[in-house]
């Protein structure tokens, strides 16, 4: 095919596309975009409706600053911190109340925690006290001990205010004010005796056959994952100064997993299940019970575009609010708070997932091991996240890609299917990421079967086995700098090189263990001679998920696009534009898939037919002759022969185009291409490409260019800082007879368009790379 001839007819194609949509057809109605339009009209209800004199808001009966608190934590939970305006009065007006009944002390303390100023740190620890003393600690009639009434003296204690004091203890431990210990081991029976048989929970403990309510049914698994949190009843602990991994013994009826079985066999997000009022404080429940218990399914239910879906359809159409059904649900700055946190705090982004895998629970030895690194995570980078469970069995490649990260752990072998290691396979080639690590068998005694059955599963699947990470590899300090010769031999990770970048890395020890003993505040007193393991199990996990993310992470809510390339051109339709890889010796090989992601994405988004062959294209004047465009890439410097670079010389003066680029923004190709372009084309700069050049622009059916971002790794004292700037792309180019034949990016797109990069690569994201590509092929051929 004589590529003049195929170039103007590609150009008829291009000329009638469509616009371009990153939101793949499988995408639910809920979108990203939807559920942040209706946050910004809620804030902005909750705004119009706070006192321009006071600060507050008109407060509910009795419960001083509690209705104020509840709508500043709203505000606080979209995004919005101290600096804002209307938070800045609501802090001051919250400041200046003491409240002495158990919502508003909650709800103030929870607010302060979530602002993190450090002038509030006396008012967190006051209220911590007062909270304390307000706990129902005797067993007298009625009185529950375990449970908080409305304020001293009033009432028996009921299930709601105890929830919400608990949610404030917990989260002043996580600003670092201590609590009694023995608070939450008198909470956590009070939890335990008021459950019911089928597995949920009632408001009443008096009145007799009560049902059971969504509501309070969420604030009783809430509330036990906060405890056991607290008391010490984790799986891994520490027995006459030594750690024990291998899991404490478990109830044959664990009460958090019998209330997750009732709300999932009464699911509703319309409703509160059981009563039929209160829904919207019910969904504020229900998210905290899938936050904390990493469920994304409840009952087969995606709770969260679920309630997402319902509360923007019940949103006020004028003025943004939500109103519920109950006395409090009905008062429409309690119900826009309600739904406001619900969608806010549930679409916090998902960092790391684990895999359920298997009839038995070997996968989940540790279960409150990612909570806790979760919460390393976030206050490192000083972002609410969030963890899931997902299950191997049934699962989608789309499912997988929801989680950055997949952590697989066991002790006995990892028995997968045919089917199910496909979907692994094509989970890491679309850009995953699995964390995998051994656990103990039951008899605390170490087993080497689920290390055999993952060396095998990897070896299968990507024809090469894990090997031990070299001392240099970037995982040792993108986060905090470890030094893994100074660790203990055990914590050595082990990977394979998959798509670019290592995307499965292995420990043969339990980090899991160390994790659920550590302690984000620094609180938890550990034995001296086990804290710095536990200290560095925490920082290698840290720093396999800042790896492996890039600390980019997908909105919740965002479509999973898979890529299927097409590289079998004999079934490529008439006319399609062949961009071939050109065979170089400089490491292109080592992110096969760029380009060919690169034309899936054009094929899909510019509907133009474009293939890039499946084997690269070598230095030969007559294949060459066959092709508009070739594409060059690699990681390694090279030198190419003069006889190469005649036939490149021939190639750019008679109409052909080269675009390309380092891999991983690599210095030595950058220096190596520079140098071979000027002795194939000597006198023809290759000069950067100017910030409004008609390539940058939407001219030929392309894409605004003018706002991307550049990531670049600067090697800081604790582990990798990442700088961004944005602006136009850093493209240089090489003009001949007046017209730009050579397009070089010194930076990394063909890491992101194979997978999502890495921490460690200087250039663009998946989506900027591939716009940034999709530009400067349709400029080759229509200019």
């Amino acid at each position: 095919m004589n590529r003049f001839r195929s170039t103007s007819k590609i150009r008829l194609v291009v000329l009638v596309c469509v616009a371009w949509s990153w939101v793949s057809a499988a995408s639910a109605q809920v979108t990203a975009e939807a559920v942040q339009h209706a946050i910004d009209r809620g804030v902005a209800f909750l705004k119009k409706q706070q006192s321009a004199e006071t600060g507050g808001w008109q407060e509910y009966t009795n419960q001083s600053c509690g209705l104020s608190a509840l709508c500043t934590l709203a505000l606080l939970n979209c995004g919005l911190d101290h600096n804002d305006p209307a938070v800045a009065r609501a802090l001051d007006y919250l400041r200046q109340c003491e409240p002495k009944r158990t919502y508003s002390i909650s709800l103030q303390t929870m607010v302060f925690c979530q602002a993190r100023q450090a002038r509030d740190l006396a008012t967190i620890l006051t209220n911590v006290r007062l909270l304390e003393n307000l706990m129902i600690r005797r067993d007298d009639g009625p009185m529950q001990p375990g449970g908080w009434p409305y304020q001293t003296g009033q009432g028996n204690g009921d299930p709601s205010n105890s929830q919400f004091a608990l949610l404030a203890l917990s989260a002043a431990e996580e600003r670092g004010v201590a609590v009694s210990k023995e608070v939450f081991e008198i909470a956590e029976d009070y939890w335990l005796r008021r459950q019911q048989r089928q597995g949920g929970w009632t408001y009443s403990s008096t009145a007799k056959g009560a049902p059971a309510s969504g509501s309070m049914t969420c604030a009783g698994i809430a509330s036990l994952v906060i405890t056991r949190g607290r008391t010490g009843k984790s799986q891994a602990r520490i027995e006459k100064g030594m750690i024990q991994c291998c899991g404490a013994d478990i109830d044959e009826r664990d009460p958090i997993q019998a209330g997750l079985d009732w709300l999932g066999k009464n699911f509703l997000v319309s409703a509160n299940p059981g009563v039929r009022v209160h829904g919207l404080y019910y969904l504020y429940a229900l998210e905290r019970v899938g936050r904390l218990t990493g469920h994304r399914l409840i009952g087969g239910h995606d709770w969260y575009r679920e309630g997402a879906e319902y509360l923007l359809k019940r949103q006020d159409g004028f003025e943004g609010f939500w109103r519920g059904v109950g006395h409090d649900d009905s008062i429409p700055t309690v119900g826009t708070s309600f739904a406001l946190l619900f969608l806010a705090k549930g679409k916090r982004q998902v960092v790391i997932s684990r895999l359920q895998h298997g009839v038995a629970s070997d996968w989940n030895w540790h279960p409150d091991a990612l909570r806790q690194l979760t919460h390393h995570v976030e206050r490192k980078w000083q972002q609410d996240l969030t963890w899931q469970t997902v299950q191997l069995a049934g699962a989608s490649v789309e499912e997988l890609l929801k989680s950055p990260v997949l952590f697989i752990s066991g002790s006995g072998p990892l028995v997968t299917t045919a089917q199910q290691r496909d979907v692994l396979k094509q989970y890491v080639e679309q850009g995953g990421f699995i964390f995998a690590q051994a656990t103990a068998a039951s008899g605390c005694q170490p087993s080497r079967e689920f290390e055999q059955s993952l060396r095998q599963l990897v070896e299968e699947l990507f024809d090469a086995p894990l090997e031990k990470l070299p001392v240099d590899h970037p995982i040792w300090h993108a986060e905090y700098r470890l030094k893994p010769t100074k660790m203990p031999d055990n914590f050595w990770l082990y990977g394979v090189q998959a798509c670019c970048r290592t995307s499965i890395v292995y420990s043969p020890v339990s980090l899991a263990c160390l994790w659920e003993l550590s302690d984000p505040t620094g609180r938890r007193e550990l034995p001296d001679r086990w804290k710095p393991a536990i200290e560095t199990a925490a920082h290698l996990g840290q720093n396999v998920i800042a790896y492996a993310t890039g600390r980019r992470l997908r909105d919740k809510l965002d479509g999973q696009t898979v890529l299927v390339p097409q590289t079998d051109l004999a079934m490529s339709p008439r006319n399609t534009l062949i961009v071939p890889q050109l065979e170089i010796g400089a490491g292109g090989d080592e992110a096969p898939r760029a380009l060919p992601n690169l034309m899936e994405w054009m094929r899909r988004q510019v509907a133009t037919e474009i293939a890039s062959p499946a084997e690269m294209a070598g230095f030969d004047a007559k294949t060459l002759q066959d092709y508009s465009i070739v594409f060059m890439h690699g990681r390694y410097s090279f030198t190419l022969t003069e006889a190469q670079r005649n036939v490149l010389h021939d190639f750019l003066t008679g109409g052909g185009t080269i675009f390309a680029g380092a891999i991983c923004g690599n210095d030595e190709f950058t220096q190596s291409f520079r140098r071979e372009m000027q002795l194939v084309l000597p006198g023809v700069p290759l000069s950067p490409l100017a910030a409004d050049h008609e390539a940058f622009t939407s001219r030929f059916r392309g894409y605004n260019l003018s706002s991307v971002t550049l990531r670049k790794p600067v090697e800081g004292e604790s582990g990798i800082v990442v700088s961004q700037k944005v602006g136009a792309p850093l493209i240089e180019v090489m003009r001949q007879d007046d017209r730009d034949c050579v397009f070089f990016s010194p930076f990394d797109l063909s890491c992101a368009l194979e997978n999502q990069g890495g921490i460690q690569c200087a250039g663009y994201d998946t989506v900027d790379a591939a716009k940034i590509g999709i530009n400067l092929i349709l400029y080759a051929m229509l200019q």
